[in-house]
């Protein structure tokens, strides 16, 4: 059983047990069929247009986790979107638990402190380049 393809945004499966699931959640009821690479595929809905309406007023009916379990149900956008806006109440209601700690022996830290004193640091007086202090020892050449 699996999700062969999707014709108009609509799912086309191996079995009509996937077709007719998929199907119940826009309140369908029934399925068609389509040939696709020389596969018989099944729709859930009697006809393209029943899907189409039913599909543009949005899921009625959400599937249960065990239903969701037996198929790749949500297909489109819009089925994605519902199911994510509900997402937490499909995976049922969730226990507070204290996961108990491992007891690990603390190891005694000696922390050494040591002061500092702030060191003034004076600015390096700004060298001459070779070239400059060349021309003013190099002695005078007369020609």
């Amino acid at each position: 059983m699996t999700l062969i393809t999707l014709i108009d945004n609509i799912p086309l499966y191996s079995s009509i047990e996937e077709a007719e699931t998929w199907g119940s959640q826009y309140g369908l009821q029934g399925y068609h069929t389509h040939n696709y690479v020389a596969i018989t595929g099944y729709m859930g809905g009697e006809t393209h247009v029943e899907i189409m309406n039913a599909m543009q007023g949005g899921i009625v009916n959400f599937l249960t986790p065990d239903q969701l379990a037996q198929g790749n149900f949500v297909v489109t956008p819009a089925e994605i979107s519902a199911y994510n806006s509900i997402l937490p109440e499909l995976q049922g209601p969730t226990q507070n638990q204290t996961v108990p700690q491992p007891t690990i022996p603390q190891e005694q830290l000696v922390l050494q402190t040591t002061t500092t004193t702030p060191i003034a640091i004076e600015p390096k007086p700004q060298t001459q380049s070779r070239t400059q202090q060349a021309s003013r020892t190099a002695p005078a050449t007369r020609y």
